[in-house]
């Protein structure tokens, strides 16, 4: 990381380097008193848009360092239909899976009779058969779902939940994702989708294959609201990156604000499972 002597987002808003302990710090001066920070914590003042600056009265450089938003390597599984659904969350009858996940994972379920259509805990007993829990500890179970067939959906489901902070971009920057899946191996498309604020930017629909993944970048192009982008599939055939045969696409989405930023899955067949192995979703701030 730059050492640089101050950090801001605003001239009422300086941090000062200091030195105390053998550990750099940073005192805010902003006209509502001191707060004191480590430098460890700087990161997260970044992706709220904060630059760094040469001392008070010169232009604000933009140094900032492209970073991580978000990144996981456990599953994320998007259900199959399953033949039963007990009032507890038990589901057995699941299309099988490649492998049976293990310890706590992340499912999506669709709305069942006293369920909530959303992402919830997990745990397998096969490839078949899953509980649902409704704490990370994998301690409380639901307890009022009407029990029966579990009919799941071909609707979107959103996987992963994040939001791109606003100004996260600047004018000239980027936006990075990757996923990796598995999926089951039949004619109907498993499609992974990215969307930010709400507008498609790129998706994935294999079919006869069982595993791949997505890689897309949407680059703002001199402005905080007008984006190009691009995406190239990741799979497993002879070519292991698959170039698109169409242009880039074109977008006015305004990172200036805050935006969600999530990664969807979405089955054309019920009957079909996706299970999003792992994700890097990152930014590269550009001024």
């Amino acid at each position: 990381m730059p050492a640089p002597q101050y950090l801001m987002k605003a001239p009422a808003n300086v941090y000062t380097a200091i030195g105390a302990n053998g550990k750099t710090f940073y005192v805010r001066n902003d006209g509502t008193g001191l707060a004191m920070i480590d430098a460890d914590s700087c990161a997260s003042l970044i992706a709220q848009g904060w630059q760094y600056a040469d001392p008070v009265g010169k232009a604000a450089q933009d140094m900032r360092s492209a970073y991580i938003l978000d990144q996981k390597g456990t599953p994320i599984i998007l259900l199959s239909a399953a033949t039963n659904i007990s009032a507890t969350g038990a589901i057995t009858g699941l299309t099988a899976l490649p492998y049976t996940p293990s310890g706590v994972v992340r499912v999506y379920v669709f709305a069942q009779a006293g369920l909530a259509a959303g992402l919830y805990y997990a745990t397998f007993s096969s490839a078949t058969a899953c509980q649902l829990y409704l704490d990370a500890a994998a301690t409380i179970t639901p307890n009022s779902i009407t029990a029966g067939a579990y009919a799941s959906s071909t609707a979107e489901a959103v996987l992963v939940p994040d939001v791109l902070p606003g100004g996260a971009l600047g004018a000239n920057g980027a936006l990075r994702v990757e996923t990796l899946q598995s999926h089951a191996n039949s004619v109907s498309a498993k499609n992974i989708l990215l969307r930010l604020g709400g507008s498609l930017c790129g998706s994935y629909g294999p079919t006869t294959t069982a595993s791949g993944g997505l890689r897309l970048s949407v680059r703002n192009r001199g402005s905080q609201a007008a984006q190009v982008m691009a995406f190239t599939s990741i799979g497993s055939g002879a070519d292991w990156v698959t170039p698109r045969t169409s242009g880039v696409s074109t977008a006015s989405i305004n990172t200036a604000v805050d935006q969600p930023l999530t990664i969807n899955g979405q089955l054309v067949s019920a009957a079909d499972y996706l299970i999003l192995e792992g994700y890097t979703i990152e930014v590269l701030p550009g001024a």
